[in-house]
């Protein structure tokens, strides 16, 4: 079943409830919060090593683990991390390999290799060529770790830990067999901007909402499902994305973004960043057939 980054997000957030999230770069990460029942200094796991070589995953670390996770994100940006932040992240988590066991050693480290096929799910479905990236794609991997059946950390290594061999990188590469037909944007619009002062925790703040609209079509399907992310710049600055599903090729989704303080005007855009098709695998994005502009704006809001 195919999990959609909606989906899969809440599932990262309850990991991240009990265990929190590193992603420190090449420096080894070594303060995590613990699920409930760890106890600091004998459970706490510690990546110390993470590479990519030739499409196999390699993982190295000391504490109690006893099986691996790994998530794969297409890496959009070719920068061979996850954006996790406001920026134009362009990356669709997959769940790919099952849990797989570490190999345990007696001076309390533990490591593993996962090979990595280009599977985009669990069934073996693998992934379609991607015309917005490189040839061949590159893909990115998040990692949970697993102790008595229970989650106890999770990792974004945003690059190569430890002391790599020659060759390894902190990304895997996989080329698909081309997709059978391409989504694309025939609309995009913002509509139903207003701006109101209001106060919270007794400060004001300035509240903007607007809905964004998109409307997608296909070579072979003529209103194919897709998840999107959109984002608002407000005077110049991008904002933080928020996500919609199409319903027969029309996304709607009306958002509302709360300023610290009191402002007169907002200069507000819009822009579409990530069109990812949801349920149809043999699809893919192709933003060269884009109908309109993936950016509209900005219009001036005055706020009341």
């Amino acid at each position: 079943m195919h999990v959609s980054r909606q989906l899969f997000a809440l599932s990262v957030a309850l990991v991240f409830a009990a265990v929190g999230c590193s992603d420190e770069g090449s420096n080894v990460p070594t303060e995590l919060s613990f699920a409930k029942g760890g106890k600091p200094g004998k459970t706490e796991p510690v990546l110390t090593e993470y590479w990519v070589l030739d499409n196999v995953i390699h993982i190295a670390g000391t504490g109690n683990v006893d099986e691996v996770k790994a998530y794969v994100a297409h890496d959009f940006n070719s920068n061979a991390a996850f954006d996790d932040n406001y920026s134009l992240h362009y990356e669709y988590f997959h769940p790919p390999p099952p849990r797989t066991a570490v190999t345990s050693n007696p001076d309390g480290t533990f490591s593993v290799e996962i090979p990595w096929n280009g599977e985009r799910e669990l069934d073996g479905t693998l992934f379609r060529d991607f015309v917005v990236t490189a040839d061949p794609d590159p893909f990115v991997f998040w990692f949970v770790f697993i102790s008595n059946d229970r989650v106890v950390a999770g990792f974004e290594p945003q690059g190569i830990i430890g002391a790599a061999p020659p060759g390894a990188t902190s990304y895997a590469t996989f080329q698909g067999e081309a997709p059978d037909g391409f989504v694309y944007v025939t609309d995009l619009g913002l509509t139903g901007l207003s701006c109101e002062i209001a106060k919270r925790r007794g400060k004001k703040v300035t509240r903007l909402t607007g809905s964004a609209t998109a409307t997608v079509a296909g070579t072979t399907v003529e209103t194919p499902d897709v998840w999107v992310e959109f984002h608002y710049i407000v005077d110049s600055e991008l904002l933080k994305g928020f996500s919609s599903i199409s319903s027969n090729g029309v996304i709607q989704r009306t958002e509302t973004e709360v300023f610290e303080g009191e402002r007169s005007s907002l200069d507000v855009g819009l822009l579409l960043d990530y069109v990812y098709p949801q349920l149809d695998v043999a699809l893919a994005y192709d933003p060269s057939l884009d109908e309109v502009p993936v950016q509209v704006g900005p219009f001036a809001v005055n706020c009341q």
